[in-house]
């Protein structure tokens, strides 16, 4: 099921291009999308992947294969696994798996809020 058949509704947020590379507290990580990355990505951490979060190396890899609302879904998930290492919080993936589909929501469908949060 897509996040669009979760949410019952199209995004308010145009598409854009996936960036190259996104900040976290005190780091940077690039975003790889390239296969021969994914691919060595996936022998090092399993196959079937959507994406991954490589600490050591900064790196965020994703399989742009897929569908757009599952893409979005997968840059905010690793994000997430970015914020929780930085803070050392336990990263628990169930966590992280139920918190990115309802926070992707709360962005989607309040445009004012993501506004007013980002500009204030």
């Amino acid at each position: 099921m897509s996040l669009r058949e979760l949410l019952g509704k199209e995004s308010p947020w145009p598409r854009a291009a996936i960036p190259s590379e996104v900040k976290v507290g005190a780091y940077t990580y690039r975003i790889a999308t390239d296969k021969a990355t994914l691919n060595e990505t996936q022998v090092e951490h399993g196959q079937g992947l959507y994406g991954a979060l490589v600490y050591g190396k900064q790196l965020i890899v994703l399989d742009v294969d897929s569908g757009a609302d599952v893409l979005a879904d997968t840059v905010l998930h690793e994000v997430l696994h970015s914020v929780f290492r930085f803070i050392r919080f336990d990263d628990d993936e169930d966590l992280v798996a139920r918190m990115t589909p309802v926070l992707l929501g709360v962005l989607r469908d309040n445009p004012d809020l993501v506004r007013f949060l980002t500009h204030a």
